[in-house]
């Protein structure tokens, strides 16, 4: 694993960047959040600081902090989860690309309940997208807007395990088609592929929110988490390997 060491030049919302290994790639990386950072998250209240751009989280209905290695938050699978509030650079288009990663591992959950959403319930019209767990411990990736309602799930089970920290990415291009697909990864593991051939989205102005499904309800799986990287372009697998490659040791992975 390189070294993980402070990159001199490297700022974030008019602060220095505390520290961040030089292998993660930086080009289009809008959010950090790191819970093992003390520039991210100091050890109490309920901002998670976003060390690059300034799009905080707020730990809602009060998900702890563990500072112990590998330093993390506990969500209880009730109520608890972190919102991000919108921004345009943030929102999914036809044609763009964003790509969300998340490290966390997974206590117990129900269909449905997410690891990250920005995806409305009834009252947005289910716009938007969100990565999701399915039954039998498979992933799904739902992408709605105004033609297509694509709820893309693995092909085989047992994709993810309970009780082992896992690194869960999404790459989400709507209208993409098969020239520039949609996937999920597991680790560096490619378990979801799909074109979607959506040609709008009428309402793409939902919060973002980690440890939630699709806004409605309660999706909220219990589990921990303790990064999360959110980029405004399409992320090859070399680079999301190259991210979990470089992050592992500190999950024990």
């Amino acid at each position: 694993m390189p070294a993980i060491a402070s990159v001199a030049g490297s700022f974030g919302y008019g602060r220095q960047v505390a520290s961040v290994s030089s292998a993660i790639p930086t080009n289009g990386l809008l959010i950090e959040l790191d819970a093992s950072n003390s520039a991210s998250y100091g050890g109490s209240g309920t901002i998670w600081t976003d060390i690059r751009s300034g799009y905080n989280g707020t730990l809602t209905n009060g998900p702890t902090y563990t500072a112990t290695a590998p330093k993390y938050f506990n969500f209880d699978g009730v109520d608890d989860y972190v919102n991000i509030a919108d921004t345009a650079a943030i929102r999914p288009s036809i044609g763009g690309t964003v790509t969300g990663i998340i490290w966390a591992y997974i206590t117990s959950y129900t269909a449905g309940d997410g690891l990250i959403s920005k995806q409305f319930g009834v009252g947005g019209g289910y716009d938007g997208f969100s990565l999701v767990l399915n039954t039998t411990n498979r992933l799904q990736l739902n992408m709605n807007g105004g033609g297509v309602n694509g709820n893309y799930v693995s092909a085989s089970t047992n994709v993810f395990a309970l009780n082992t920290w896992t690194m869960f990415s999404c790459v989400v291009q709507f209208g993409g088609g098969t020239a520039n697909p949609s996937k999920a990864y597991v680790n560096a593991t490619e378990v979801i592929s799909a074109a979607n051939a959506e040609t709008s989205i009428p309402n793409n102005t939902a919060p973002l929110r980690l440890v939630s499904g699709i806004q409605e309800g309660s999706p909220y799986p219990a589990c921990r988490v303790g990064s999360f990287y959110y980029y405004n372009r399409n992320l090859t697998a070399a680079e999301i390997n190259t991210i979990y490659t470089t992050t592992r040791t500190r999950f024990g992975v």
